[in-house]
C-alpha cells in the first residue's frame, strides 16, 4: 500500500537532488578505484577540516551496519566485549552483527537512551577488581550513538564524562553517527564533531539517514591509529570499487552546510509536530530533540496513524496506549507535516 505521506524512517527516498545532481553531473567521466580518486580526497579534506582533526582518517563505505561492525572488529580483541546501553543500536537492529564477529556484548541500563558516565564507571571498576577477572571478557569498548535511538542528545558535559572514564579505565570509546546531522542541527545540542575528534576513539558521520543515496564516514581523529583499515574494509567486503559515488556526496553535503541545513529543517519540523501532539492532549514517552518523536496514544488511535502515515509501533504503555516512533525526513515536505497536524488536530484528545 502506497503511503501518501510517509513518517516510517529517513532514508525512504532517494537522495537530495543536490546530489542526484551531482551525482549526474559525473557523466562518463573515469575515475581511480576504491576510493583513490579526487572527489573522494576533496571530501575527506572537507570532513576532517570539519572535524578540527587534520592528522585524522577518513574512511567511507556503504551502511551503518557495516561501518559498526568494521570498526569493532579493527578496535576490539578476540577475548574482548563491547559495552553498550540495553537500546543500542547494535545491541537491538543489527541482527547481532557484533555477536556474529565473535564479541560479547554488555548492555547497561539507558537513561533516556545514553549511558551514564557513572553507571559505566560502576561496571568497569567492577570488572577490574574482580578476582574472577580471567574468567569474564574485557571491556574493550564503549559503544554509544549520536542522537540515541530515542532521538536524545549527549550534552558536551556528559560526552566529557564518559570520555574520561573510558580513558582511566583504557577503554576505547566510538560514536555512531548514522543520524549525526540532525543531531549537529539540533537547538538542543552543544557537542560539535571538534569535540567527537578531541574525546572519542573514532566516529562515524551518517548520510544514509541524512540526505544521501547511501554511506557512513568513519573517522579516526589521529591517523596513527587507522593502521590497515583499508585492508580490513577490503576483507570485509565493503570497499566499494567504484568508491567515488560516496566520495561525491560527501563533498555534495559538506562544501557549504547542505549535511545540517536539510537537517535542521527536519528537527524544525519535528518540533512543530511535537508541539501538535502535546497540544491535542497526547503524551510523549520521551522529549527528543532531533527528527524521531515518540507520542503515545490510545490504542486505537496509534493503529489508525500506522496506517495512515506508516509510522512504527515502538511500544506498549500500560494495558491500553500505544507509543508509536514518527520520523521526520530531510525529505519531509510542508505537505506531509501539514496532513499529520491536520490528522493530530481532528483526534484531539482535549
Amino acid at each position: 500500500m502506497t503511503i501518501a505521506h510517509p513518517f516510517t524512517n529517513d532514508y525512504s527516498r532517494s537522495a537530495h537532488p543536490r546530489i542526484l545532481e551531482d551525482l549526474a553531473s559525473l557523466g562518463a567521466r573515469a575515475f581511480d578505484g576504491y576510493g583513490c580518486d579526487g572527489l573522494t580526497s576533496r571530501a575527506s579534506e572537507l570532513i576532517l577540516e570539519a572535524c578540527a582533526a587534520p592528522g585524522g582518517a577518513v574512511h567511507l563505505v556503504h551502511g551503518g551496519t557495516q561501518v559498526n561492525a568494521l570498526y569493532v572488529d579493527f578496535a576490539v580483541r578476540p577475548w574482548q566485549s563491547v559495552v553498550c546501553v540495553e537500546s543500542g543500536h547494535i545491541a537491538t537492529h543489527e541482527a547481532g552483527a557484533v555477536e556474529h564477529l565473535g564479541h560479547r556484548l554488555v548492555t547497561l541500563p539507558a537513561d533516556e537512551g545514553r549511558m551514564d558516565a557513572a553507571v559505566l564507571e560502576d561496571y568497569l571498576r567492577g570488572w577490574r577488581d574482580s578476582q574472577l577477572r580471567e574468567h569474564m571478557t574485557e571491556p574493550g569498548l564503549v559503544y554509544i550513538s549520536q542522537p540515541t535511538e530515542l532521538g536524545t542528545l549527549y550534552s558536551l558535559e556528559q560526552l566529557e564524562a564518559l570520555s574520561s572514564v573510558c580513558r582511566s579505565f583504557g577503554v576505547g570509546l566510538y560514536v555512531d553517527g548514522a543520524r549525526m546531522g540532525y543531531g549537529l542541527a539540533s537547538k538542543a545540542n552543544d557537542v560539535s564533531l571538534a569535540d567527537l575528534s578531541r574525546l572519542t576513539d573514532a566516529f562515524t558521520i551518517g548520510g544514509t539517514k541524512c540526505g544521501m543515496l547511501f554511506g557512513e564516514a568513519l573517522v579516526i581523529p589521529d591517523a596513527a591509529h587507522a593502521g590497515s583499515m583499508r585492508t580490513l574494509i577490503k576483507a570485509h567486503g565493503a570497499l566499494l570499487a567504484k568508491g567515488w559515488l560516496l566520495g561525491v556526496q560527501f563533498l555534495t553535503m559538506f562544501r557549504d552546510g547542505l549535511y545540517t541545513s536539510i537537517t535542521r529543517t527536519a528537527n524544525e519540523r519535528a518540533a512543530r509536530l511535537s508541539r501538535a501532539f502535546a497540544d491535542a492532549g497526547f503524551d510523549m514517552l520521551i522529549a527528543s530533540p532531533t527528527n524521531q518523536i515518540f507520542p503515545v496514544l490510545p490504542v486505537g488511535l496509534a493503529r489508525e496513524l500506522i496506517e495512515e502515515f506508516g509510522v512504527y509501533e515502538w511500544e506498549p504503555v500500560g494495558d491500553s496506549r500505544l507509543c508509536v516512533r514518527v520520523v521526520v525526513s530531510w525529505a519531509t515536505t510542508d505537505e506531509d507535516e501539514a496532513a499529520l497536524i491536520a490528522w493530530i488536530a481532528s483526534h484531539t484528545l482535549r
